[in-house]
């Protein structure tokens, strides 16, 4: 051709006949030269550049041509552009990562174009418990992974970091869900571990100051004493013999600092400034806030109302041994005050207290075993078993007080107290030992003369010489006492001491937003509606129900019917019972109504023994104030002994 094509086309190429020199049209829109003079031309070079092109290069020319399209470079491309340059696919199939050859087994990571999912060693994760993922990644040996076989690789993800701030792995959730989430068939959903006394294995921060947890640990599931039934929401446990499971530290307090703690180990310890542990036991009507138990026994409960402290210990049986349920231990010298083992008060508030007791301790007038504004007592059985009160006479003064027997001999008689009596009474001018006789026979009456502490004599007066049996009862002060670092404990010289009153305290209240959401207000209840075969069942468990005369033991022909009222609360889970025990009028009131309320519990603790649940029955005994009928007939009086049931549920909102 003797001129260019007037249209040419990238890369098209002609030989021009006139200067004898061969032409391509390039990406610039020039024709370049391919050779010239009739000599032709080799191809010189052949590579990408640095963008990703392909370059031809001849000896007419080292930028002979370029090619259109670009390929990602293993040492990377300059010249991209982000809006149009990518790696991976444009069709439907998913971009894979290879590594040591080309068959299945060698995929490394999988990126799907239909979902917004990494795979890293693996096919899918459909059928993981914790859902779909959007980056998920296998460990060597599990079994889903495409390389399975690797069992040294048993991480998952490794994440490092160097930074005071910065973490391993972060995970974040900007709505109610999770930042980190684990999950696990045998083995721990999450794990943490440390090496040092300087960090943690696991940390969990809330910096709200509003409400929030650092850490939560829930589960489904009850706790049962067996090896293969055992659950919590949290676990905490130490591998060393004198370490502790749970360490919690409250009101900002470094627990590394705490130097003074023992070291015997525990399944929990808790600090704080002013409280190390509180436990509250929610349920308004049996709930308990502590229980300790020692000598590894078996959990004892009140079975009737709350407590805030519950302590078991000892042992019987083959498992005897010595323990005390509650201890109680104040530190403090003998010259100390207000230190007391125990403090035990009633009343209606922390500022409204009725009676008090102090156990083991000192105040400003000396030490004391018990200290109490209420009466001392003791218990019997009275003829029909039931529990009768003795009160202890007390006094103004520290005194001993013994009786014994003698007899006049020709009108004297001579008693000696014991050595250890002697030992511990004082008996001087300014304390005076009193001594009391009562004479069983006939004489000119006695009087008694030469007291100490080791005894006294009993004459006759007018110099009789009867031969008279007789009693005595001596009163005497308590001995002073010496401790062992010389302090002088002054029994004989109290009377009417300074004694302690109420314990100051303060009831420790929620604010009002805390309490409202903490204390939903109760639903109002109103008698439930039963269906007929369901009132059958109560009225025949009230019909039938008879106790033993005078006791609260239900007679066995009324259990068939209470079984089938149990089976009916179980049915009807919503349903509250509320059971009230009556007397007929004989025996005193007092005795009455006990009986109603001891009959009413009777019935209640056989439901509970049938699986109805404590919490959903109520008792109350009426004694033989409320009757149905005269008292003046047997037929009356039995129906009167009674234990009423009424059956409510909530009313709906």
């Amino acid at each position: 051709m003797a001129a260019a094509p007037a249209t040419p086309s990238l890369n098209w190429a002609y030989y021009n006949s006139t200067d004898r020199t061969a032409y391509i049209y390039d990406s610039t829109g020039a024709w370049k030269v391919l050779a010239e003079g009739g000599t032709g031309w080799n191809l010189s070079n052949l590579e990408f550049k640095p963008d990703g092109s392909i370059g031809l290069a001849t000896t007419a020319d080292t930028d002979t041509l370029k090619s259109g399209n670009r390929a990602w470079l293993i040492r990377g491309n300059s010249d991209t552009n982000p809006a149009l340059d990518f790696i991976g696919t444009t069709d439907d199939n998913p971009f894979i990562i290879k590594a040591g050859g080309t068959g299945p087994q060698f995929e490394k990571m999988r990126i799907f174009p239909d979902k917004p999912q990494i795979i890293v060693n693996g096919t899918d994760d459909a059928g993981t418990s914790l859902g779909k993922g959007v980056f998920t990644v296998f460990s060597g040996d599990h079994s889903t992974g495409i390389v399975n076989d690797q069992p040294i690789y048993t991480n998952a993800i490794i994440g490092y970091a160097n930074s005071g701030t910065g973490a391993g792995v972060a995970g974040y959730n900007a709505s109610n869900g999770y930042g980190v989430k684990g999950f696990t068939q045998v083995g721990s959903g999450v794990y943490g571990s440390g090496t040092t006394r300087f960090n943690e294995g696991v940390r969990g921060y809330n910096s709200s100051t509003s409400g929030g947890v650092g850490v939560i640990g829930m589960t489904n599931s009850p706790y049962k004493a067996t090896n293969t039934f055992r659950s919590g929401g949290v676990l905490g446990m130490s591998t060393h013999a004198s370490g502790v499971g749970v360490v919690g530290a409250g009101n900002n307090v470094d627990y590394q600092t705490i130097t003074n703690t023992p070291e015997i180990g525990a399944g929990v310890m808790g600090m704080g400034t002013r409280v190390g542990t509180i436990g509250f036991g929610t349920t308004v009507n049996v709930g308990v806030g502590v229980m300790g138990v020692g000598n590894n026994q078996v959990t004892v409960l009140p079975s009737h109302g709350g407590a805030g402290v519950v302590g078991v210990a000892g042992g019987t049986g083959t498992s005897q041994y010595p323990g005390v349920g509650v201890v109680g231990f104040a530190k403090g010298l003998a010259t100390d005050v207000d230190r007391w083992g125990g403090v035990f008060e009633f009343g209606t508030s922390a500022s409204v207290v009725h009676t008090y007791t102090y156990l083991a301790g000192a105040n400003s007038s000396g030490m004391y075993g018990m200290i109490s504004n209420g009466t001392k007592s003791t218990v019997v059985k009275d003829q029909t078993g039931e529990n009768r009160l003795l009160f202890c006479t007390e006094a103004p003064e520290v005194l001993f007080q013994d009786f014994g027997t003698g007899e006049l001999q020709n009108g004297a008689a001579h008693i000696d107290l014991e050595d250890l009596l002697a030992k511990v009474i004082r008996v001087d001018a300014k304390h005076p030992m009193k001594v009391f006789i009562q004479l069983e026979g006939e004489c000119n009456g006695v009087y008694v003369t030469n007291k100490s502490a080791k005894g006294f004599d009993v004459k006759e007066l007018q110099n009789g010489k009867s031969n008279v049996p007789f009693t005595w009862q001596i009163v005497a002060s308590r001995a002073d006492e010496v401790l062992a670092d010389g302090t002088v404990l002054p029994y004989s010289d109290r009377r009417f001491p300074v004694g302690p009153g109420p314990l100051p305290m303060n009831d420790i209240t929620p604010s009002a937003d805390s309490a409202a959401a903490a204390t939903p207000a109760k639903p109002a209840m109103k008698a439930a509606e039963l269906k007929k075969s369901e009132k059958e069942v109560v009225n025949k468990a009230f019909s039938n129900l008879q106790f033993a005369s005078a006791k609260a033991e239900i007679a066995v022909s009324s259990l068939p019917s209470l079984d089938k009222m149990a089976a009916l609360l179980q049915a009807h889970r919503e349903w509250q019972l509320l059971l009230s025990g009556h007397t007929d009028n004989e025996g005193t009131e007092t005795f009455n109504q006990t009986l109603s309320e001891k009959r009413s519990e009777a019935v209640r603790q056989y439901l509970v023994s049938k699986g109805v649940d404590a919490e959903r029955i109520t008792t109350k005994g009426y004694g033989q104030s409320q009757p149905l009928t005269t008292n003046s007939s047997e037929a009356g009086r039995g129906k009167n002994r009674r234990v009423e049931m009424e059956i409510f549920t909530a009313e709906k909102p």
